[in-house]
């Protein structure tokens, strides 16, 4: 893992990358987790893809330096509320990794 090459690209290529990749829904890694607090906040399958592939980047990524991964917060108002996912992302890995999510 690592994310040397997304961490020269700006917010905006990193928000199309997640929305595209996140066209096709079998790209999206949903970690037991992120289900785990989808469960606990009524946060649905659809609302995280609709997040993912609409959404909006508002804050700067983080890097992870002990996964090896770059972390980006997607935003998005979808069924009466602000839905919020944090997908990890890695150069060599085109999948996204939903880490957490919340309303």
């Amino acid at each position: 893992m690592g994310c040397e090459e997304l961490k020269r690209q700006s917010k905006d290529q990193l928000a199309k990358r997640i929305r595209t990749a996140a066209k096709d829904t079998s790209n999206i890694i949903i970690t037991v987790h992120a289900k785990q607090q989808m469960k606990k906040r009524k946060v649905t399958t659809p609302m995280l893809y609709e997040c993912l592939q609409l959404g909006q980047m508002l804050r700067e990524p983080e890097e992870n330096v002990d996964k090896g991964t770059l972390e980006c917060r997607m935003e998005r108002y979808c069924a009466g509320c602000n839905c919020t996912a944090i997908v990890a992302l890695d150069d060599k890995n085109p999948s996204l990794i939903c880490v957490t999510v919340w309303v």
